[in-house]
């Protein structure tokens, strides 16, 4: 599979995909070891994707596990040129001005060239790359042909990363050497006895590709120095194209999807967990299909997130779920502020990780409230409230306020039966079963119920941001009737000794009125 740019030339090259089983010592997922050769696999190409036939790979007869599928990239050329100090303001880009179709590399004295003058020469390429921006890159191989050598006697020959090379480019004005990143020693093509043969020169380039995929660089650029300069023995000739062999694999993302459980009423960023062993959570994934992640997490606090527990570990995880991983019970969370993040590594290669997350930051607090305070003089509740004047049936409220030495209850409950009811998330207001009332209430609030009965009982908890939820706090209540409120409540006399002193007037309208 080829791709081109848009004046069709070839910027990435696939080779036709290949696999190795493990039939042969020393086999790995670089290469088939021993004697092993890679065979091909069955593949059906399109315009979008590259459909690999594994399974048929899978019924290969004798076929030893493990098995390695790898189908390599190939950066193609994008451009070259050589420089020359014996012509220094002259440009040969992608040869043009030059007196053969070859890439020119060390000195010649003038005996031996072409022109009668010595010439010292440098070569430059630029590769395609982008394809493997932000990978990792498990080989990677700078291919040249070496055509023609001074003699069979091998010279050394230093590639390095250089500058960009353009049409611009002259020994005057030719591109600064970068990186050393390898070293051959080789000669071909000056006789039968060390004949030429296409990529015959390999140089490793696996850090300079590195370097460029971390950078998301479009191109790398590399040139071709004689070691040394001055020996008419290191004197070359390349073809013009070169390629780029990469062997390379994805990273997971970074993390995403963090979350803190148990939490209450904060979840976000920031959340407020009751619990010593909270369950941190993340999801990751990768390009690569068939890989799954292991993940690595961090729970630190300290300013500078100086002090942190050891790094747990969730392994063989698929991408793409989120997952949990609680505290282990040996490494519980004091109450204050802590900080978690997150990393994804692959698990068939333990050493390709993606980026750490951000820091998570939550707040741990154990502590239970005390119950909140209520009052209200109507109905007879808090101190010196000994005369209340709730009337059944009409709605009188109620004050709530924080214990003395609380400050942070967030929301209360209450309802007007005891019993250890709880809730079990912060959704308000509402009312749930047994009539239980949930309040959003920072500090002191206010509320009001209906008394039907002379007597009642509010029964009450405080929850704070954290969800810890205080101890019941039972407060009685009182209300007085009146013959309004009892009549429009349902209630009835059966004769005037009901009452202690009634009116007669009213005695009848209520002994006597219809069915209310």
């Amino acid at each position: 599979m080829t791709a081109s740019n848009s004046g069709g030339d070839s910027q990435l090259v696939s080779v036709a995909p290949k696999w190795w089983d493990s039939s042969s010592s020393g086999s790995s997922p670089d290469g088939p070891g021993g004697l092993g050769v890679p065979q091909p696999v069955p593949a059906t190409v399109t315009r979008t994707q590259v459909t690999l036939d594994v399974a048929a790979v899978a019924h290969t007869e004798d076929v030893a596990y493990p098995v390695y599928v790898d189908p390599s990239w190939i950066g193609s050329t994008i451009g070259w040129s050589f420089v020359d100090k014996a012509y220094p303001d002259q440009s040969y880009w992608k040869d043009a001005g030059a007196s053969d179709n070859a890439q020119h590399v060390g000195y010649v004295d003038a005996g031996h060239s072409d022109d009668g003058s010595a010439h010292t020469t440098r070569s430059y390429w630029q590769m395609g790359s982008s394809a493997v921006n932000h990978t990792h890159i498990k080989a990677a191989s700078f291919q040249v042909t070496n055509v023609y050598s001074y003699s069979c006697s091998v010279r050394q020959v230093d590639l390095y990363t250089a500058a960009v090379a353009t049409s611009a480019t002259t020994w005057n004005n030719q591109p600064a050497l970068a990186a050393l990143v390898d070293s051959q020693s080789f000669a071909y093509g000056y006789s039968a006895s060390c004949a030429a043969s296409t990529n015959n020169v390999a140089f490793d380039a696996r850090s300079a590709v590195q370097r460029a995929a971390d950078a998301a660089s479009d191109a790398i650029n590399f040139a071709l120095v004689a070691h040394d300069e001055s020996d008419a023995f290191g004197w070359k000739k390349f073809g013009g194209q070169a390629r780029l062999v990469i062997t390379y694999e994805s990273y997971p993302t970074q993390p995403a999807y963090r979350k803190v459980t148990p939490c209450w009423a904060v979840c976000g960023l920031g959340a407020w967990t009751r619990s010593a062993y909270p369950t941190v959570q993340a999801m990751a994934d990768i390009a690569d299909s068939g890989v799954n992640l292991d993940y690595a997490f961090q729970v630190c606090t300290g300013a500078q997130y100086e002090t942190c527990k050891k790094t747990f570990y969730h392994t063989d995880q698929k991408p793409g779920v989120v997952i949990s991983r609680p505290m282990p019970v040996t490494e519980g969370l004091a109450d204050g502020p802590w900080s978690y993040r997150v990393q994804a590594c692959r698990s068939d290669d333990a050493a390709v990780c993606g980026d750490w997350s951000g820091w998570f930051a939550f707040h741990v607090d154990t502590h239970r409230p005390d119950p909140p305070v209520v009052t209200s003089a109507e109905l007879g509740i808090g101190d010196g409230n000994n005369n209340p004047g709730a009337v059944l049936g009409s709605p009188t409220s109620f004050d709530i306020a924080p214990a003395p030495a609380e400050t942070d209850e967030y929301e209360y409950s209450w309802a007007t039966v005891s019993g250890a009811y709880t809730l079990s998330s912060a959704i308000c207001p509402r009312t749930g079963a047994n009539s239980v009332k949930i309040l959003c209430a920072a500090g002191s609030t206010e509320d009001s119920l209906v008394p039907y009965t002379t007597s009642g009982v509010i029964a009450i908890f405080a929850y704070d941001k954290a969800g810890n939820q205080s101890v019941e706090k039972d407060y009685t209540y009182t209300a007085i009737p009146t013959l309004g409120s009892m009549a429009n409540n349902g209630w009835y006399a059966q004769s005037a000794d009901f009452f202690s002193s009634p009116h007669p007037s009213q005695i009848a309208n209520v002994a006597d009125g219809d069915s209310n």
